[in-house]
């Protein structure tokens, strides 16, 4: 429990200036420089810039910067947290189109759902309603449909990442990026914060897909029931496992993403993995499992001034 809520907490201060002098920005910097970056984002998008990617890990302390992997230095464990999250990206936001490079180098080419762009589509009208709506209420005139790295999508989703990433500075309220949720794609810094967050942020019953890849998560018997185990393949059940797991043979899209995670691997000179898809994992994660862990705050029913930990 306490790990599930202080590994996601980002860094209380501004990151404009003093990104550089951050230990897991040393780290990012030096296993994966701007030339890299070049190289493995020839087709980027001007608002996904390097500079914008290391301030959105400064705002994240414990990206590439812890491991639970047995004989696995902090530098190997990020190679594989950054090949993971690439190919995820990849998949996200990649022009995947012949004669213009491999398709696990065509990351950061859109910086919002292909569909949905520019529209006023119903069906991107991503709003849940009741208790999600009351806690993180979708604003008049607003979609949120999926921009940035990840495609953040969901009035929930939207809701969460703004009293995250909100600073005395800036702005803060939950209801900034719900009012204004064109600044995920349009603000370069908020638009890779986005991605990280979402690899960081567990949402109960799961883990968040940075356990899985530093070994934080340990299945439990009811997860490997359902053969969920801590590989490549759990962070795409994360994702999107109603659409992509639980499937034979493998969904396209999560073949892809194992693919481009093989790829990004041997980029960063690591040995290549087995469980690569979900396709014999159940599409939805089971109650009772290890990610199933108590991380929001609710006031103490017996009245007394004090919050208690629930997993509601």
């Amino acid at each position: 429990m306490q790990r599930r809520i202080t590994s996601p907490l980002t860094y209380d201060g501004q990151v404009d200036t003093d990104y550089m002098s951050h230990e897991n920005v040393k780290r990012v910097s030096s296993l994966f420089s701007a030339d890299d970056w070049k190289k493995g984002f020839p087709l980027a998008n001007p608002v996904y810039t390097y500079t914008n990617f290391l301030k959105a890990v400064a705002k994240f302390p414990h990206f590439c910067d812890e491991t639970n992997i047995a004989g696995q230095s902090r530098d190997q464990t990020c190679k594989r947290e950054l090949a993971a999250l690439f190919a995820h990206w990849g998949q996200e936001t990649g022009k995947r189109q012949p004669g213009q490079g491999e398709f696990w180098q065509q990351a950061l080419y859109y910086l919002e759902e292909i569909r949905c762009s520019g529209t006023t589509d119903p069906t991107c009208d991503y709003k849940q309603a009741g208790w999600a709506d009351e806690a993180w209420p979708s604003q008049p005139g607003q979609q949120y449909y999926g921009r940035g790295p990840f495609q953040l999508s969901w009035n929930y989703n939207y809701g969460q990442f703004s009293n995250v990433i909100s600073s005395p500075s800036s702005y803060d309220s939950k209801l900034h990026l719900l009012q204004n949720p064109d600044l995920v794609h349009e603000d370069g810094y908020l638009a890779m914060a986005a991605g990280i967050w979402f690899y960081m942020q567990p949402q109960s019953p799961k883990p968040s897909m940075h356990d899985v890849m530093t070994g934080f998560f340990v299945p439990n018997a009811t997860d490997l029931a359902n053969n969920i185990t801590a590989t490549f393949g759990t962070t795409t059940n994360i994702i999107n496992g109603g659409f992509e797991c639980g499937q034979t043979p493998e969904n396209s899209k999560a073949a892809s993403r194992g693919e481009y995670y093989l790829k990004w691997l041997n980029f960063f000179g690591m040995p290549s993995e087995g469980g690569l898809g979900c396709g014999t994992q159940s599409a939805w994660f089971p109650y009772g499992g290890s990610g199933q862990v108590s991380g929001y705050w609710y006031q103490a029913w017996d009245g007394s001034v004090a919050c208690k930990p629930v997993g509601y």
